[in-house]
């Protein structure tokens, strides 16, 4: 990464950090309100309707396909496609599951909305090597994530216990996670997002600025010819 960037070895990465906005179960009412999701489904937000192969879409198209759910299941898809590669959700159905596909750039003000709403978000990214910006927003809104096990989104939740993992192997196993998605008991569920909400107070940016900068010789900075 240094040499890709050209930085040398002066390059720092604070890779933790978030913004904290918690949400309550009445904005979670309210926002299922506002978008027209049935208050009884479970709802899997998907952020970023391209990059279809990285983020395992064809993966989850192929595990759904083969589940018949005990509870309806919302998935809602945000983000602008790709003119060269065709969603594979669209006109894609299944009994028991809703497809919404917002084809394009939310507003940064309906962001909060959208987490609001959902039970879960995804984050299965194959073995992406870094962090998902979508698995740090998650961790701000206290929601759980279906995260990669592999790279650091995988360090991330075995740390911090951000959600379920899938293993990048195949089908079969993201099935079972799913299963266990939408049939998660409404107290557990409850408890995971108090103890995610918790850890992004932990990792909120205030915190991590102040332990960068607790770090810096703030003297060598200002003054960089007395290096």
């Amino acid at each position: 990464w240094t040499r890709r960037l050209g930085t040398g070895r002066s390059l720092h990465y604070v890779p933790w950090g978030v913004w904290p906005q918690g949400t309550s179960e009445k904005q979670r009412a309210d926002a299922r309100q506002a978008l027209g999701i049935d208050a009884r489904s479970r709802v899997l937000l998907v952020f970023g309707v391209q990059a279809i192969r990285r983020k395992h879409l064809d993966t989850l198209r192929e595990a759904l396909s083969a589940l018949a759910p005990k509870k309806p299941l919302t998935l809602l898809f945000v983000g602008a496609s790709l003119e060269q590669e065709g969603h594979p959700f669209t006109d894609w159905q299944r009994e028991g599951i809703e497809v919404r596909i917002v084809d394009g750039f939310i507003p940064e003000n309906s962001v909060a909305e959208y987490f609001a709403a959902a039970d879960g978000v995804w984050a299965n990214y194959r073995t992406f090597p870094g962090a998902s910006g979508v698995l740090l927003q998650a961790m701000g809104f206290g929601r759980l994530s279906i995260a990669s096990s592999e790279g650091e989104i995988g360090i991330l939740c075995r740390q911090h216990n951000l959600g379920l993992m899938v293993d990048p192997t195949g089908v079969s196993h993201l099935k079972t996670i799913l299963e266990e998605f939408i049939m998660m008991p409404a107290e557990r569920q409850r408890a995971w997002e108090r103890d995610i909400a918790a850890t992004a107070m932990q990792y909120a940016w205030p915190n991590i600025a102040a332990q960068v900068l607790a770090k810096l010789d703030l003297d060598k900075i200002r003054n960089p010819l007395s290096v």
